[in-house]
């Protein structure tokens, strides 16, 4: 292993405070490319394969705009324009000297009073890792109101794995340190950083080895949904101990009137065992089931639940709010959007905020809370989908009895990082 020497010294920043130092930085990349991610591991995924999970396509300076601007605001571009935007930050397309300085300076413009103080910081050097790319959307949340409240715990977690994945890949380039060094230090990180079984984990390093080796299809699905959730689930862990903690703090009644939450949690309500019907197999939608969940006897509606799902859908904005184009009435139309809804056919973010804010409105819940669940119900339904469609290449039933062994280990994970943070939860 490595020894007390190859200690890593912390990484070099480069802390840009005005739109000119940006642009000036920005060119002085000419003909290099924005895009960090060419050496991932298991510690973090691409910044921008989790940006385009949750529907959006961005990378470093995006991200801090993304994560620290009023979301409805439009921005002084045209649709082309914005498209382009974010694809030349992932190094995809190029992009006009005069629209990259008309960007940044609209977006230093526009960084809110209690973020303006802070300085956009940039490695030196990229290393490669995933890391780099996550660190406009982490500075930008770290620096906001609720990177103290409910994000505290999620912000702390991704921080760790940055510096982990930081810290193993410069490990890991160096050149004094043996290939079987390397080795060993790469997969005992991941046993002693990550919540990977040890068997998945003994698989992976086999195939470093030998990728000819054939295993079971059961093993391969276990190791592929493994790998896929880890970090997932370990982030919405971490986000549900700190939203919880926040709710004991703001809204102390709750405590008293769903006393389930603050035991079993609120994820667990989006989980389900899969069915199994012959060789037919289905899943239910984690969105689905937070709409219900929304709805019913153990949501927020304390006083008022449960509601049906015709008055659920009646909060659903629509831009005629007397007839659609169809023909349809409203109501109908909101109980056929709603329907979509549970068909895993995602609301824009904007129609959900609104339907959100419609709903907190009606019963005076607090739309973050009911927002931030909702979101995490939507990434853990595009996950599910993903892990259902990626086992279809085993044509296995076990291959899903597999996942839905994986998908029931969230519970694991949550135990895990409450025990982690015991000592900062209030």
């Amino acid at each position: 292993m490595c020894s007390e020497s190859n200690k890593v010294a912390s990484r070099d920043y480069i802390y840009l405070g005005s739109a000119e130092e940006a642009i000036n930085y920005i060119d002085s990349l000419e003909g290099n490319s924005l895009k960090p991610e060419s050496m991932i591991t298991p510690l973090l995924p691409s910044m921008k394969d989790f940006l385009e999970l949750i529907g959006c396509e961005s990378n470093l300076l995006v991200s801090l705009m993304l994560s620290s601007h009023k979301q409805n605001e439009p921005m002084p571009f045209s649709r082309a324009t914005i498209f382009k935007i974010p694809k030349f930050f992932n190094g995809l397309m190029p992009l006009s000297k005069k629209t990259q300085h008309k960007f940044i300076s609209y977006f230093f413009e526009k960084i809110p009073d209690y973020i303006r103080k802070k300085s956009v910081r940039f490695p030196k050097n990229f290393n490669g890792g995933a890391a780099d790319g996550w660190l406009g959307l982490i500075d930008g949340i770290k620096n906001s109101k609720r990177g103290l409240g409910e994000f505290s715990f999620l912000i702390q977690f991704i921080i760790e794995r940055m510096e982990k994945e930081s810290d193993l890949l410069i490990h890991l380039s160096n050149a004094s340190i043996s290939e079987e060094d390397r080795r060993s230090l790469y997969f005992e990180t991941l046993s002693k950083e990550t919540l990977i079984q040890n068997e998945v984990i003994e698989i992976v390093k086999v195939l470093s080895e030998n990728k000819n080796i054939k295993f079971p299809t059961e093993t391969k699905s276990s190791m592929i949904c493994s790998l896929k959730l880890d970090f997932y689930f370990s982030s919405i862990a971490c986000f549900e101990i700190g939203l919880l903690n926040s709710i004991r703090s703001s809204y102390p009644e709750m405590v008293y009137a769903r006393p389930d939450w603050f035991v079993d949690g609120l994820v667990c309500n989006f989980i389900r065992e899969l069915r199994f019907d012959g060789s037919d197999i289905y899943i239910d939608s984690p969105f689905s089931l937070y709409l219900d969940w929304l709805a019913g006897n153990d949501g927020p509606l304390v006083s008022n639940s449960p509601i049906s799902m015709a008055k659920l859908s009646s909060f659903i904005p629509l831009k005629n709010e007397e007839d659609t184009i169809n023909g349809y009435a409203k109501i109908d139309k909101q109980k056929d959007l709603l329907k979509d809804w549970k068909k895993s056919k995602y609301p824009s973010p904007e129609k959900f905020y609104k339907f959100v804010t419609n709903f907190s409105e009606e019963f005076s819940c607090d739309p973050a809370l009911v927002a931030d669940i909702g979101f995490v119900s939507i990434i853990l339904d595009k996950l599910f989908l993903q892990l259902f469609y990626d086992l279809r290449v085993f044509r296995s039933v076990e291959s899903y009895k597999i996942m839905e062994e994986s998908l029931l280990r969230y519970n694991e994970y949550r135990a895990y990082f409450e025990n982690k943070y015991a000592g900062f939860i209030a």
